[in-house]
């Protein structure tokens, strides 16, 4: 995973995500969901569709988010 620079949507540089499990920034009922979409995503090459999911932000609550895979 590549972390882009932060966006107001999600103020986490990319040093506070690095290392850690992406996951645990994907609320709980989304994360099965999005977890397909990162493993369909990393089994074929290509750009993928995009998938929209809460992540966590930093104030504690909770953001809809959208994001595009992109297997090189």
């Amino acid at each position: 995973m590549f972390p882009s620079p932060t966006t107001p949507m999600t103020p986490w540089t990319p040093e506070e995500v690095l290392g850690s499990r992406p996951t645990l920034l994907v609320h709980p009922e989304d994360r099965r969901r999005v977890l397909l979409y990162w493993r369909q995503a990393r089994s074929r090459p290509g750009q993928h569709p995009a998938v929209d999911f809460r992540a966590r932000v930093r104030e504690g609550g909770w953001r809809t988010v959208e994001t595009v895979a992109s297997n090189l």
